[in-house]
Formats: C-alpha cells, sequence, structure tokens
C-alpha cells in the first residue's frame, strides 16, 4: 500500500511541476506550508529515508520550477 501512496504523489507532484499557477505559488511562499512539510519531513525521515530524499528534491526543484515561471512570465 505504501507504494501505491508514493507512486500517485510522485504523478501529482510532476502534473503540479508542469502545471504551475498563481496559487500554487501562493501556497508554496506561504511560511506556514514551509514549516509544515518540512516538520513532516522531519518526522517521517527515518521511516522511509529514499521517499524523504526525493520529497526534500522535489521541494528544491519546485521552488527553481516556480522562480523561472516568474522571471519568464511575470506570474506575481
Amino acid at each position: 500500500m505504501n507504494y501505491i501512496f508514493q507512486l500517485i504523489l510522485f504523478l501529482l507532484l510532476v502534473y503540479i511541476s508542469e502545471h504551475i499557477n498563481k496559487e500554487i505559488i501562493i501556497i508554496y511562499k506561504n511560511p506556514v506550508f514551509k514549516i509544515i512539510f518540512l516538520f513532516s519531513l522531519y518526522i517521517y525521515g527515518s521511516n522511509d529515508i529514499p521517499f524523504t530524499i526525493f520529497l526534500a528534491f522535489y521541494y528544491v526543484y519546485l521552488g527553481q520550477r516556480i522562480q523561472q515561471k516568474e522571471l519568464l512570465y511575470k506570474i506575481i
């Protein structure tokens, strides 16, 4: 069951990174989201290390994609 959840989450994250809109940028830049996300990585990190590393890399990748969209298309 854990692998099914990870696959669904991976597909959702790929979809989000390809269809970044203003709402996703607002959520990503919200400090409460950052605290909750990083705290969940801290709590969940010892249970599944490869998945946690994947989420941490994706967090950085999404930040880069958002910055690229903002610079190229002046979203916000």
